[in-house]
């Protein structure tokens, strides 16, 4: 992207969102969640439930992940986490969290 930026110049902020969702979509793949929305300083994370009811091994770990961290995340029967961050959520808080959710589900990728 910094080559892309030395070229044209400065991204505008619309193109830069699109890099986020991008970057986040590409962190997330393997996790098995369908769905991140943002909202001030809420994230909020869906998981397919179908994915997760084929892989047992990834559906076990994204339980075991949030359950065991119930004061960090709220993780609903139906497969929800929502997230409350210090601060409202800016894409490069986004990423990291992007990054953080994946290393916790699968830390071998």
């Amino acid at each position: 992207m910094d080559e892309l930026e030395d070229i044209f110049g400065p991204f505008p902020r619309e193109l830069n969102h699109l890099f986020t969702i991008f970057q986040v979509r590409i962190k997330l793949q393997k996790t098995g969640i369908k769905a991140v929305k943002v909202a001030g300083n809420i994230i909020s994370l869906e998981f397919d439930k179908g994915i997760l009811d084929q892989n047992p091994d990834l559906k076990g770990r994204v339980i075991d992940t949030f359950i065991s961290r119930p004061k960090k995340f709220q993780f609903n029967p139906d497969y929800k986490v929502v997230y409350t961050h210090k601060k409202n959520v800016d894409p490069e808080d986004l990423v990291l969290f992007a990054e953080e959710i994946t290393e916790l589900i699968n830390p071998i990728n």
